[in-house]
């Protein structure tokens, strides 16, 4: 698991900052007033959790052995074992050789626990056996401002009769 900050309220600080020290300065309240809320906000940023990622993927393919040319829909399910997730993105990790068709291996969703997310995707079969490997998860706090990326085993294998 990787752990990283956004930096996406890095501005807000000094912003705010300013805001107020231009209000104390220029006995502004409205500038000053500005400059506490945003630091509320910033300061909501800087303390709120990190997020945790506890989840359960499954991927299906409606064929397993298809011929080459078919159309095989993916369909991966998303459980969330852990607590709310208000921002989950999520990539798939299609196998070399596999054009997706239809849809996209990407999707982005909030999670509450205890829940589950579906999105579906299509491929073109190809020769040969393609084994799909893991999911990758990126996990931001509700605020944005630090996010986990991890990997979640999801195996499959799509293989031509």
């Amino acid at each position: 698991m990787r752990r990283f900050e956004t930096n996406r309220w890095r501005g807000v600080g000094v912003a705010t900052f300013l805001a107020a020290a231009l209000g104390l300065l220029t006995s502004e309240p409205a500038a000053f007033i500005v400059g506490v809320v945003g630091a509320a906000y910033a300061g909501y940023a800087q303390f709120d959790a990190d997020p945790s990622v506890s989840l359960a993927i499954e991927r299906t393919l409606d064929e397993e052995h298809p011929q080459r040319g078919d159309e095989v829909e993916v369909t991966l399910s998303i459980h969330n074992e852990g607590r709310f997730a208000p921002d989950l993105r999520l990539v798939d990790d299609v196998p070399e050789g596999l054009a997706v068709s239809e849809g996209s291996p990407r999707h982005a969703t909030s999670l509450r626990s205890g829940k589950t997310a579906r999105f579906s995707y299509t491929v073109t079969a190809e020769r040969g056996k393609h084994r799909f490997g893991d999911v990758t998860v990126v996990a931001r706090n509700a605020p944005g401002s630090v996010a986990v990326e991890e990997r979640v085993e999801a195996a499959s294998t799509l293989q031509d009769r």
